[in-house]
């Protein structure tokens, strides 16, 4: 509400870029796999990536909003969920063992997994950036 949106603004599909949305897609389509091993690699992929910085990166980019411009701005959602990734990584690392030391362990499609997602997580972030260069803003 404090930056003029209303709760039918935000986290709709009618409002997302086109490369938001494949990257919507492709989590949906990796972490929903019905092959186990694949959405595996998909997981331990993004939640280390996240817990790689991405939550601190962002919770960093709100402060310098809220203190700049918005004072009144909430971010205690950023904030918490930046303090547990850290877990979340953790617990990706726990079923990495428990998958890998499996007689079952299927490495190549463990790998595929992670590459897919994170070839979507980059083609959401190049889309920002061609947004922003592009001053694409809706």
């Amino acid at each position: 509400e404090r930056l003029g949106l209303a709760f039918n603004d935000l986290g709709r599909r009618r409002h997302g870029r086109p490369k938001t949305l494949f990257f919507c897609n492709e989590l949906q389509r990796t972490y929903g796999s019905e092959d186990g091993q694949f959405a595996e690699g998909a997981s331990f992929a993004v939640e280390n990536w996240a817990a790689a910085g991405f939550w601190q990166e962002l919770e960093d980019g709100l402060m310098q909003i809220k203190t700049a411009r918005i004072p009144k701005l909430p971010l205690a959602f950023f904030t918490w969920h930046n303090r547990v990734e850290g877990q979340h990584a953790g617990h990706t690392m726990e079923e990495l063992e428990e998958t890998y030391f499996d007689p079952e362990f299927d490495r190549e499609k463990f790998l595929r997994g992670g590459r897919e997602i994170l070839e979507g997580v980059a083609a959401f972030w190049d889309g920002l950036e061609a947004d922003r260069v592009n001053k694409v803003y809706l």
